[in-house]
């Protein structure tokens, strides 16, 4: 028996060790291996076989001598030799003793395949953390649990119980992909090979106890045979870490892309519920990614097939160009037709013919054959040399808009010649496709035209089986950003003093900022506040006997109460009541009914009862509309910016623009454009303009903020901090 004993120096986990360990392993332990073919447990072995796999197998069941054809061990300290990777199987009782036996071999990396851990609640979390701190302890990293496995296809080690090694062999390419559900790496591989992309590995990451996402990240970037990362993801474990694992990719030309799922509430709870995930919001898990650099698509397919397109970014368009603007060009209008529309549903501009584009078209045709006629091209929305058109006039018009500066991208239609002559039809875009250097080149082929797709792929082209995806690709090619670092606005003495007073009451008794509280927080940001003070009950009419109603707007005032309109605590018109005090009374009645209907409910816990002690008097305003501005804590991926309309039309027209904190003033600009209802406040139709850069200075907050927007309504929410997820 080999060791060291607890409290010793253990095993070296420097990144370099493990990421070999894991990825270009020698040797093999597969503890909880069966000999039964019909078992999931055999499938690591007979896959490894089948795939020719040149390491070691070390076979570890302490009721058999031999599996396979090969030396079976009853604990992997019976092995002679080292061993680089434990692939474990066994049940989860049996697991904190694997875990000992493999740091006691200085095994420096084990995945975990057994299930039933923080996926199934609380008590599965307790086991899932006791793992890592004893895995921890003997310097191990752990893969999992929950985990399925991975696929190296360059050597062969399926180490997987992944049933689609039985049907599959993993075809060897560039492509690494990395999935937060275990059972699609099988899925994305088998769709992948099926449309000639071939992948360098493919891994699921399980319930990331300890390794996760961006570890991963990191290691496949780390291999020579992968040029582009994909990822299937739920969620983000940590942001920061991640963040910085897209950089180091980045850093390495390795771009990175993913398909998101939880953007609906739906999809949400379903990805929360797999591993066990903290869950964020879809639209600040969306904007964080392209905050990152991602290249962040909407559809599966997209992610398989945006592959050859994934190559470093610095050819990129800058996106301070404005809207993006792609070609499409075809000889089959309808299917062209069905590629803008989808283009246009993601914002993207057709780029229509011009003067510029006829000349280039005529020097490229004249090039290849001076007495070939030159089409005439229009000003459309595509640009169709319908079924006339020539193969030499389709090469033309390719090769001038690799040149031409008006369009962003390019696609590609092709009718039915793409499956009856796939040969011929795919010769003019494999010809120019490598002339296009500084933007995107993709084609879409009308037929199911898989012999086409093959020759595209083998030339590292992109080719796309249904307009949808091939749109969503192109739109998340020109949507991405390079990231930029943004420093956090320094808070002011006065800012910071007000937050500890808050906090301090929160912690002791449990109490939320008031509004009147959350203005004072706010106009020490340098948020210009509308006008107001806070009285107590009695003391109301009489303070204002001399001030005219219209002017102003009642509220109650709570610590509990946020959405005070809802209970009727917000009088607006008080012109209607004859004085201070009749217009009281009408606000104390509104909110006794809401009390009175609160404390006939079943579950006390729920009830927020308005406790009318005080109210809020404020002065009215009047502005061309008004707009919400949020910031709050996002459980996944930290501190998120949010703006959009206000008033009714908040929940007639619920749309909202975010972005990950801190932002500048090109990213607050941004925002401002994503809201369609603002259009009405920057002059649309000869409308009255409203100043958008006061209302993108609230955003950065600076001191002198320009008076050009004035908060009426004000809330601060102080968060319990989340209990951290165990690494």
């Amino acid at each position: 028996m080999q060791g060291n004993q607890p409290g010793q120096a253990l095993i070296s986990s420097g990144p370099s060790r493990w990421q070999h360990a894991l990825l270009e392993p020698d040797t093999v332990a597969l503890i909880g291996a069966s000999g039964d073919p019909t078992k999931n447990t055999s499938r690591p072995q007979r896959f490894l076989q089948q795939c020719n796999w040149p390491g070691k197998i070390v076979p570890i069941n302490p009721s058999r001598d031999e599996l396979f054809g090969v030396k079976s061990y009853k604990s992997v300290l019976d092995y002679p030799d080292s061993i680089d990777q434990a692939f474990v199987m066994t049940a989860a009782a049996h697991i904190p003793l694997v875990i000992e036996q493999c740091g006691r071999k200085r095994i420096p990396v084990v995945t975990i395949y057994t299930d039933g851990y923080a996926e199934i609640g609380e008590d599965g979390l307790a086991q899932q953390e006791a793992l890592v701190r004893l895995a921890k302890h003997w310097g191990i990293r752990l893969l999992g649990p929950n985990c399925i496995g991975l696929i190296q296809a360059h050597r062969g080690l399926a180490l997987t119980v992944n049933a689609v090694i039985d049907t599959d062999r993993p075809v060897p390419g560039s492509y690494a992909m990395i999935s937060q559900s275990g059972s699609m790496i099988g899925s994305l591989m088998t769709r992948g090979q099926a449309r000639g992309i071939g992948f360098s590995t493919l891994i699921s990451v399980g319930n990331e106890c300890d390794l996760d996402l961006a570890d991963m990240i990191e290691a496949c970037a780390s291999q020579a045979q992968t040029k582009a990362i994909g990822l299937f993801m739920e969620t983000i474990r940590d942001a920061r870490r991640f963040r910085q694992a897209v950089a180091h990719a980045m850093s390495l030309d390795k771009p990175v892309a993913a398909y998101l799922i939880g953007r609906s509430a739906l999809g949400n709870q379903l990805a929360q519920s797999h591993t066990g995930a903290l869950a964020g919001s879809g639209l600040a898990l969306s904007s964080f990614l392209d905050d990152c650099g991602v290249v962040r698509l909407q559809s599966m397919e997209a992610l398989i097939e945006i592959a050859p397109m994934l190559r470093p970014r610095a050819a990129q368009r800058n996106r301070s160009q404005g809207k993006s603007r792609v070609a499409v060009l075809t000889t089959t209008g309808g299917a062209a037709a069905m590629v803008m529309d989808n283009l246009g549903l993601h914002g993207i501009e057709p780029a229509y013919a011009d003067a510029s584009l006829q000349d280039l078209v005529e020097a490229s045709i004249r090039s290849i054959d001076s007495t070939h006629p030159v089409p005439k091209l229009r000003a459309a929305p595509i640009i169709d040399l319908t079924l006339a058109g020539s193969a030499i006039q389709y090469a033309g018009v390719l090769a001038a808009l690799a040149q031409w500066d008006a369009c962003d991208a390019a696609v590609a239609v092709v009718g039915s010649s793409a499956r009856s002559k796939p040969a011929l039809a795919m010769h003019p875009i494999l010809e120019h496709a490598p002339s296009f250097t500084t933007k995107p080149i993709a084609a879409f082929f009308a037929p199911q035209a898989d012999e086409a797709l093959a020759l595209l792929s083998a030339k590292h082209i992109a080719g796309f089986r249904t307009p949808e995806s091939c749109a969503d690709a192109i739109a998340a090619i020109m949507r991405w950003r390079r990231p930029r670092q943004v420093e956090h606005a320094a808070l002011g003495q006065a800012s910071r003093s007000l937050l500890e007073h808050l906090s301090i009451a929160f912690q002791v008794k449990n109490q939320q900022p008031n509004e009147a509280q959350a203005y004072e927080l706010f106009e020490s940001l340098s948020i210009p506040c509308s006008p107001h003070q806070v009285f107590e009950l009695s003391d109301l009419a009489q303070v204002m006997k001399d001030e005219s109603l219209d002017q102003y707007v009642l509220k109650i005032v709570s610590h509990e109460i946020t959405h005070k309109s809802d209970l009727g605590g917000v009088l607006l018109d008080l012109d209607r009541y004859s004085s201070w005090d009749k217009a009281l009374e009408a606000l104390r009645d509104r909110v006794m009914q809401h009390d009175a209907i609160l404390a006939t409910q079943a579950n006390p816990t729920n009830r927020a009862r308005s406790g009318l002690r005080q109210v809020l008097v404020q002065k009215k305003q009047k502005a061309l509309g008004e707009v919400l501005i949020g910031y709050r804590y996002d459980a996944v991926v930290g501190p998120v910016v949010v703006l959009g309309i206000g008033g009714i039309e908040a929940a007639l027209n619920p749309h909202v623009a975010l972005r990950p904190a801190p932002i500048d003033m090109e990213d607050a600009f941004a925002m401002i454009a994503e809201i369609p209802g603002l259009l009405r406040y920057q002059g649309f139709r000869n409308l009255p303009k409203g100043d958008m850069k006061a209302l993108a200075l609230v955003f950065i907050m600076p001191e002198g903020l320009a008076h050009g927007v004035m908060a009426v309504d004000a809330v601060v929410r102080l968060r319990v901090p989340a209990k951290k997820q165990p690494r």
